[in-house]
């Protein structure tokens, strides 16, 4: 798994290493239930979190975002 924050974007580094912390610790603590299923289908997956918003948001926001993408991503894998 991997995260990617443009420095465009996101001009300071302390802001960006912020939010790679916040959707590590997201995927980090809902990934269970897609890897289990994932190793039921026997089958393997590799993620990149690319994170475009111009602005630093909450954590609640960015586990919500993280949680809502690893749903779907489940949907339509199984």
């Amino acid at each position: 798994m991997a995260v990617a924050v443009s420095g465009k974007k996101i001009s300071k580094a302390v802001d960006r290493n912020k939010v790679k912390r916040w959707v590590r610790e997201s995927y980090r603590t809902q990934n269970t239930e897609l890897k289990s299923a994932l190793h039921s289908a026997d089958k393997r997956l590799q993620l990149v979190f690319i994170f475009l918003p111009g602005e630093v948001t909450d954590f609640e926001s960015v586990r919500n975002a993280v949680f809502d993408l690893l749903e779907e991503l489940k949907d339509k894998l199984l």
